[in-house]
């Protein structure tokens, strides 16, 4: 009967990882109209031997909510801070040219994505 319950946790905590899946991209482009944003940029998968991301060559679009809650991802482990100004913040209109690293989380049947987290990367020193 133990073994059963295990098992049975096992299976409902795979299904729920499936359910709520989210996704990389290296965003290049956020374009605002309509009460609907579209993120163009390069889907990634992360490369565990390499330790990296490794990214797409083709561009990928993503349309969103232009209202969708955005934040500023925080340490591991940590709540991250709200970005109050969302997609139409500075960060976004402004993107430099290696891009900026954004994370989607969807939910539900219809992978709706409910949640974008900025990643933070290293700051580079600057050379003297």
């Amino acid at each position: 009967m133990f073994r059963r319950s295990v098992f049975a946790a096992t299976l409902i905590a795979i299904s729920c990882t499936f359910a709520f899946g989210d996704f990389t991209l290296k965003a290049t482009k956020v374009k605002i109209a309509d009460g609907k944003a579209t993120v163009t940029g390069y889907k990634g998968t992360f490369d565990k031997d390499a330790k990296k991301f490794e990214w797409a060559k083709d561009t990928s679009d993503v349309s969103v909510p232009a209202d969708i809650v955005v934040e500023k991802g925080g340490k591991k482990g940590a709540a991250g801070e709200k970005i109050e100004t969302g997609l139409k913040d500075a960060m976004f209109t402004d993107i430099p040219a290696d891009g900026v690293i954004l994370n989607f989380k969807e939910e539900g049947d219809d992978k709706k994505v409910t949640k974008i987290t900025v990643r933070g990367g290293k700051k580079k020193k600057d050379a003297q």
